[in-house]
């Protein structure tokens, strides 16, 4: 039995027609030309500058670096120390204290003291840890920039956490990038700006970046801004900081393109990454394209992981050795003395 589709209604029909006409314009493209960026169908990302209702990404600029959620602590603890090979001997030696006839102690678990001791010192420093993450998360999701609001026709302060695909950001000198943008205009007549990347490679020489400069001489006042409608095509995010290809084309109010055969092309001198300093620029103008876990710099970022010293690797070693060698010995124990045990009990018949 065929299932009952719901309608669409006009406006998300103008979104997929709108979408099947890029993926036919993209693809004619990359067969005629090289050099304009090379989309596949299935990897089309549009990101629609001042048209926030196009945006089908729902992505926000929050950022997470911990380890752990308030719900998830104590396993995920547990299991991070229980994955220490010390720790799991002594829990095997805990249970078997518990069995009274191999237990020199009756039973009881004493080795659970010791344990718990260690366990809960280091979950008391990991947890210290993580809560400085988020602390760290905390501030930088809370930063400050101006993003531009096209009902007002001008920019006003918000939070770094607020920002979504399309927005037009404005970030200022010695400020730093809160996303991933693509470069629209700057404060030098030239539409060249200084970042500073130590954050991301290291580097602390200042890279130059430059706007297209058809879009430096479209873009002189916040009028014009808000007169700005294109709908930037390009790939899905990806692990590579130093590559960037995207084509703009212009729009009409329905989203629509107006000339295919009318476009700009953008690359990485135009692309800056989050995280990058605004240097020797009083301020830059860009548009966001990627935001949050999603900008290049985060799914470049290294996961938290368990830690294990040269130290605690040589311990593991020996810890092995000497849990073999207890079991050689029980077993050589224990056949020894079910043999005593068989020769004793035949004697006395």
């Amino acid at each position: 039995m065929k299932e009952y589709e719901e309608p669409l209604n006009p406006q998300q029909e103008n979104q997929i027609n709108n979408m099947n006409e890029m993926k036919v314009i993209a693809s004619e493209r990359i067969l005629s030309s090289e050099d304009i960026i090379q989309v596949e169908e299935e990897e089309l990302y549009p990101v629609y500058i001042n048209c926030p209702l196009f945006n089908e990404q729902d992505d926000n600029n929050i950022i997470s670096t911990s380890k752990y959620k308030w719900y998830n602590f104590f396993p995920k603890m547990l299991l991070t120390e229980f994955s220490r090979l010390a720790n799991s001997y002594f829990l095997i030696i805990a249970v078997l204290q518990t069995i009274k006839e191999i237990s020199y102690s009756d039973g009881i678990p004493l080795i659970l003291i010791p344990l718990t001791l260690v366990i809960c010192v280091n979950g008391a420093k990991d947890l210290y840890e993580d809560f400085k993450r988020k602390e760290s998360d905390n501030k930088e999701n809370n930063s400050k920039c101006e993003i531009f609001n096209v009902e007002n026709n001008k920019f006003e302060e918000k939070k770094w956490y607020t920002i979504k695909i399309g927005d037009i950001v404005k970030v200022y000198k010695d400020q730093q990038i809160p996303a991933d943008l693509l470069l629209l205009n700057t404060s030098e007549e030239n539409g060249f700006c200084y970042i500073e990347t130590k954050n991301i490679d290291g580097e602390t020489n200042l890279k130059n970046k430059q706007s297209n400069q058809e879009l430096t001489e479209m873009i002189k006042t916040d009028e014009d801004l808000s007169r700005l409608k294109y709908v930037c095509v390009t790939k899905p995010p990806d692990e590579y900081i130093y590559k960037f290809n995207a084509t703009l084309y212009e729009i009409d109010d329905n989203g629509k393109i107006k000339n295919k055969d009318k476009y700009i092309l953008m690359d990485n001198k135009s692309f800056l990454l989050r995280g990058c300093t605004l240097r020797q620029t009083d301020y830059i103008i860009g548009v966001t394209i990627y935001v949050g876990e999603h900008t290049k710099t985060m799914i470049n970022a290294p996961k938290v992981k368990i830690k294990h010293s040269t130290v605690e690797y040589t311990m593991n070693k020996q810890i092995i050795s000497v849990f073999l060698l207890q079991i050689i010995i029980s077993f050589i124990a224990s056949l020894a003395h079910a043999i005593i045990t068989y020769e004793y009990s035949e004697g006395n018949r």
